[in-house]
């Protein structure tokens, strides 16, 4: 067996090198990067494009009824029902606190 370098340098011998080889693997090197870096920013338009429908989608404010009443109409009924409950618990605790006291 035969050193692996003079074997490597027998066979580059017999290559015929083309003109301006050098010149033509930069080339599609340049190429090929610019190919990538497309796509990405093509992506990258695709993806915020398709976030930023996502996200108008769900934060848009509505004017869509529920139950025959505005979305506003309905937080503030529940505002007013929250609030209601809040005010009968404090009045209940306070009944129950005195006859406590009485006890």
């Amino acid at each position: 067996m035969g050193d692996p370098r003079d074997l490597l340098d027998r066979a580059a011998a017999r290559l015929e090198l083309r003109p301006h080889g050098w010149e033509r693997m930069l080339e599609l090197a340049h190429r090929r990067q610019r190919r990538r870096r497309l796509f990405a920013g093509a992506l990258a338009l695709a993806l915020s494009a398709t976030s930023g429908a996502g996200l108008w989608a769900a934060f848009h404010g509505t004017t869509q009824t529920v139950g025959g009443v505005s979305n506003h109409e309905a937080v503030a009924r529940l505002d007013r029902a929250i609030s209601s409950v809040d005010t009968s618990r404090r009045h209940l605790q306070s009944e129950l606190q005195r006859e406590a006291v009485t006890l």
